[in-house]
């Protein structure tokens, strides 16, 4: 494994330094499987926080977003750059929690100056981790006034004086826009919406807080609350997802992605739920399960990626069928291992993997699978 995440983890991936997963010159395509208990994994706001879902098929869904933004917290924890940034670092955070934007355009600016939309983008992709991984529209508009240079068309006055307002529009002197104009910011990897295997079955739950923010006008009491205060939390028993993501060499423009950068984006896979936890998540309710990377020989691929991920199965496990079959009452799914993963390398069928470098009908396609982590077998 690399030795700065050995060092800043407490356990990581058993990667060696050479390993062909952290080679930012190859193409790679990922698969992933976590699930939730107990939990709200992703609540959707326009729907009163419940659990995203496919409303045709009953799938539950986990956003994108949701889990960037989880990849995110782990990278700046790792490196103790959620809230400051690292000035002479490159793992820091350009989208923080209720973090602003333009801070982190002023903080490039101030460490490279202004600079073409070019330069401004390269410099932030160095900067930033998450710009060099997922990309960012890099436009905010003018920073704050007070921290912009002053341009004069005519005199400005007397020396170390400070002009008046009035002052500064009779000479025609201007505040300049100090805009850190990056563009936009295609990053090198894209993650999908996760999906359930199954239904889910999305609930709220009533509860009660025994204080009041405040008692009614029309109450007599005013020193203690005369009810308690109705409320609900939304969750979900069980879900099993399964995600998928690629990382694509050729949209590194400036070659600025390293080995440390995809040990990060491995390791946070198999950690990032625990580095996540809250009322709606709490502890273990988030699992990451197990994760495969196919990696290509060629830059732009060698074998369709949607034929790869159809290799990774999910099915009930062979407890759960023999209950099926002998019981049209068989209770839900509520623990990873009421399902089984089927890898087709491994079924002895038309493909096989002599060493990862998976081969259909004896042929190599020039992709080589690396498990990550599986619970499956432990």
């Amino acid at each position: 494994m690399n030795v700065h995440l050995s060092d800043r983890l407490g356990y990581a991936l058993s990667l060696c330094e050479g390993h062909l997963v952290l080679d930012p010159t190859k193409r790679h395509d990922f698969f992933f499987i976590f699930d939730a208990t107990r939990c709200n994994p992703n609540g959707d706001p326009d729907s009163d926080n419940m659990p995203r879902q496919d409303f045709e098929t009953g799938q539950g869904l986990v956003s994108s977003g949701s889990l960037k933004r989880k990849l995110r917290d782990f990278m700046a924890d790792l490196y103790g750059t959620s809230d400051v940034n690292d000035d002479k670092g490159r793992m820091n955070l350009y989208v923080k929690h209720r973090g602003l934007l333009k801070n982190e355009h002023q903080s490039v600016r101030k460490k490279h100056g202004r600079g073409t939309t070019e330069e401004n983008q390269k410099n932030m992709r160095d900067f930033f981790w998450d710009i060099r991984m997922f990309g960012g529209v890099l436009t905010v508009g003018k920073d704050d006034p007070a921290s912009a240079d002053l341009e004069s068309s005519s005199d400005a006055g007397v020396e170390g004086e400070t002009p008046s307002p009035k002052k500064l529009k009779q000479t025609g002197q201007v505040k300049k826009e100090d805009i850190l104009n990056g563009g936009q910011c295609v990053g090198c990897v894209s993650i999908g919406m996760a999906e359930t295997v199954e239904e889910i079955v999305p609930g709220l739950m009533s509860i009660v807080r025994t204080a009041r923010t405040d008692n009614p006008k029309e109450s007599i009491e005013q020193d203690k609350a005369v009810s308690s205060m109705p409320g609900s939390t939304a969750g979900m028993p069980y879900g099993l997802y399964r995600g998928t993501g690629q990382y694509f060499p050729t949209l590194d423009r400036f070659g600025q992605v390293t080995k440390d950068d995809l040990a990060v984006l491995w390791n946070g896979l198999r950690q990032m739920f625990q580095f996540s936890v809250s009322d709606a998540r709490p502890a273990g309710s988030m699992k990451a399960l197990a994760a495969w990377v196919f990696s290509h020989d060629h830059k732009l691929g060698n074998y369709p990626v949607h034929k790869l991920f159809e290799l990774c199965v999910i099915r009930p496990s062979d407890g759960r069928l023999r209950t099926m079959k002998e019981d049209e009452n068989t209770p839900p799914a509520r623990h990873y291992r009421d399902y089984a993963v089927e890898l087709a390398w491994e079924k002895n069928g038309i493909w096989t993997a002599p060493d990862g470098r998976l081969t259909r009908d004896g042929t190599a396609i020039g992709v080589t699978v690396t498990e990550l982590y599986n619970d499956w077998r432990d």
